[in-house]
């Protein structure tokens, strides 16, 4: 099996040819490869080594609280994408006109604390599955991360964190349930359930 090599353009200029960052760009014979690669070599040190390195402290971890505090969390890195959904169910969840979802890779999170105070409520299954799971803290009530979740990648609130994800909202999902008192006012682009279930099986989750 041919491994790929990468090269590097780093925006951290002290370890720039040591080993990447999950802000640099990865090219592949000049074509711009993603962000959240993590297979190959780049300028022969593995994107592995440098996922331990990012855990080890070297770069910044973005971190994110509930409401009290009782929950506190860290992740690596947010590959993304960063949806804000109008569906009933998040608008009930937030109280607001949508939910801010932005997702990550279950090896990108860690929990700090707060685990006991993590409960969830799984609402009735209506289309078909997987059920309507959300998480909160039974102190203050906020919405938090799943920590029990099996899945390879989980959806993270973004209005948790507490540092820049350096992602920005790429797209309205679910705008056929949209609130009515609400006006969308920006360009992303807007997906009903149709038009969201062919963009999710042509780009398809790990």
């Amino acid at each position: 099996m041919r491994t790929a090599t990468y090269s590097i353009s780093c925006c951290h200029r002290e370890f720039r040819d040591k080993v990447p960052t999950w802000h640099s760009r990865l090219t592949r014979n000049g074509a711009e490869a993603p962000n959240h690669l993590c297979a190959g070599l780049v300028q022969g040190v593995e994107l592995t080594d440098a996922r331990r390195t990012f855990h080890a402290g070297r770069y910044r971890m973005i971190q994110g609280s509930c409401l009290c505090g009782g929950v506190r969390f860290q992740i690596a890195h947010a590959v993304g994408p960063l949806e804000l959904c109008h569906c009933t169910r998040c608008r009930k969840v937030s109280g607001s006109a949508f939910v801010a979802g932005l997702r990550v890779l279950r090896e990108d999170f860690q929990l700090l604390q707060g685990r006991e105070l993590i409960q969830s409520y799984e609402a009735p299954i209506r289309e078909g599955p997987p059920p309507y799971r959300t998480s909160f803290c039974s102190h203050c009530g906020s919405p938090v991360p799943n920590p029990s979740s099996t899945l390879s990648w989980f959806e993270i609130p973004a209005g948790l964190l507490d540092d820049d994800p350096r992602l920005r909202p790429d797209k309205h999902v679910f705008v056929e349930r949209k609130s009515p008192w609400f006006t969308i006012a920006d360009d992303l682009p807007r997906l009903d359930r149709i038009a969201l279930r062919a963009f999710r099986d042509a780009h398809p989750r790990p």
